[in-house]
């Protein structure tokens, strides 16, 4: 099983890819993306350390719908990937607004992910991504059989948090209909693709808890190495007094609970503090 993999850029990063891919000339542009890793058990996140955009002369083809270059031009900073244990993407821009891999495109990759990954020799992962127009980003990675996985997300992060997501939404489901109205319906998707951790689940976590996840986000991760007692009746929702005579967990309970309501948010709990290097990981 593939796990999941997102992509996070700086707004400086993204403006200057954007600036390089999108010229004005209406011709394709390539850039190569330096990423450092957090590899987890859930998921794998790419963080662009580092942006190389290959210079228009440089190219021996640039059309609307093709960009021809040299990978010897990327001879240095492979061995920067292969020293810094960096994974590589190469993105390229689809000035036609083509919103899908081409049959070039298809072809580039299968010749030159390969390249990649035998140069860095690290079992890392390495992708290709494509920019449209309006600053909409997709791509995906080769694993290790070879085969084209989508990238789940591109994140830029700047003033403002901007997501593109390799699947589409559907409708907000029933019980979303108010905030729906209230927040539009784009609102609702983005809670529900997030996934929110929460640090102590006790008088402020605990209502905090509730509304996120009657809000519809999609994944709630509880981090709380406290049981329940007698004392926290009054400030925990759905605990009981058997709760706290049995010194239940909280996040045990407050999980439990988020599980009872049924509208699909996932649940992660940490019967761990914040010090413990798994719980960062997770």
């Amino acid at each position: 099983m593939n796990i999941p993999v997102s992509v996070s850029i700086s707004q400086n990063h993204y403006e200057e890819l954007r600036d390089h891919l999108f010229p004005g000339d209406g011709k394709e542009a390539v850039s190569i993306l330096l990423c450092s890793r957090r590899d987890g058990d859930r998921r794998h996140k790419l963080i662009v350390k580092e942006v190389y955009n290959i210079p228009y002369e440089s190219c021996s083809l640039r059309t609307a719908t093709q960009v021809t270059w040299s990978v010897d031009q990327i001879a240095d900073l492979l061995e920067k990937s292969l020293s810094e244990e960096l994974s590589v993407i190469k993105m390229h821009s689809h000035p036609t607004a083509y919103p899908d891999f081409s049959e070039t495109d298809n072809r580039s990759d299968r010749e030159l992910l390969p390249i990649v990954r035998s140069w860095v020799e690290h079992d890392f992962i390495h992708g290709s991504a494509v920019m449209l127009p309006s600053g909409e980003i997709f791509g995906r990675y080769m694993n290790s059989t070879e085969e084209f996985i989508p990238i789940s997300s591109f994140c830029v992060a700047g003033d403002n948090i901007e997501f593109w997501y390799s699947t589409k939404n559907g409708d907000a489901r029933d019980f979303a209909a108010s905030h729906s109205q209230i927040f539009g319906e784009g609102t609702f998707n983005r809670l529900n693709r997030l996934s929110i951790a929460i640090i102590g689940c006790s008088g402020t976590g605990s209502p905090l808890i509730e509304q996120l996840a009657r809000l519809g986000v999609g994944e709630i991760v509880l981090v709380d190495d406290d049981v329940l007692e007698d004392r926290n009746l009054n400030r925990i929702l759905n605990s009981t007094i058997e709760d706290a005579q049995n010194g239940a967990p909280k996040v045990e309970v407050i999980g439990q609970a988020i599980s009872r309501i049924g509208i699909g948010t996932r649940v992660i709990t940490h019967e761990k503090n914040l010090w413990d290097t798994s719980v960062v990981k997770s």
